[in-house]
């Protein structure tokens, strides 16, 4: 014989009873995602991390103080724990390194800042190879062949400041003292009359301090003596 079909009571009880387990299932993920959602707002840490990069550059931007300076190596240090490379800066945390080290040696002088200076080196060779936004490179550039005059690789040096003379004008006229020395040490003739042109682009300039100025007059001085043009030394 042919099952009966189910009487209007039953087909309602059991469309009740679906329902019920639908919105029990619907309510504990809502509850779910409250709770993540919750934890997320009270860890604090409401940055993706290409936003907690970006903290990192301008912390290391406003280096007036070491304390900005350690608090864009901690981040970075927590974007390569969970091994995080940008895409449009995949060298952005040996950039940070190199920085910090290059800028916080400035502070101390002689072995001290040497060591600081070829840490600073180490993390910018690592950087190059890999993309950079153009004003970060200009920048970098001008800081390694800084910290290259100053630990004594002069050839690399003198390859680098050249690269960072139009491309960094912040950093023009220390660059342009330190190649004059530069030249001024190797005394081959095509470096001295390059140095002179550069000593003659610092006279052109009207931001230097009188201890720049000193700088300058003293290397030109120099220059003209070795070049034999001792009138005009």
């Amino acid at each position: 014989m042919a099952d009966a079909p189910p009487n209007e009571a039953e087909v309602t009880e059991e469309t009740s009873g679906g329902s019920k387990k639908k919105l029990a299932i619907l309510l504990a993920a809502v509850a779910v995602i409250g709770a993540g959602f919750a934890f997320y707002a009270l860890s604090g840490d409401k940055q993706t991390p290409a936003e907690r990069l970006g903290r990192a550059l301008e912390l290391i931007d406003q280096r007036e103080s070491n304390w900005k300076i350690r608090q864009s190596l901690e981040i970075v240090d927590e974007l390569d724990e969970l091994q995080y490379v940008d895409p449009n800066f995949p060298s952005a945390m040996s950039y940070i390194r190199g920085i910090a080290e290059f800028y916080t040696g400035r502070e101390f002088e002689g072995r001290e800042q040497q060591q600081r200076y070829l840490k600073a080196i180490e993390h910018f060779e690592k950087a190059f190879p890999r993309g950079m936004p153009p004003h970060r490179k200009a920048e970098m550039t001008w800081a390694m062949g800084v910290a290259l005059q100053v630990v004594s690789l002069p050839t690399r040096a003198r390859e680098t400041l050249e690269m960072s003379l139009e491309d960094y004008p912040q950093g023009r006229v220390e660059a342009s003292l330190l190649l004059m020395q530069n030249y001024s040490d190797q005394q081959l003739t095509a470096g001295l009359e390059r140095a002179l042109a550069i000593s003659d682009g610092l006279a052109a300039m009207n931001n230097l301090t009188d201890q720049q100025k000193e700088k300058a007059d003293y290397l030109r001085t120099r220059i003209l003596g070795q070049m034999g043009r001792l009138d005009e030394a």
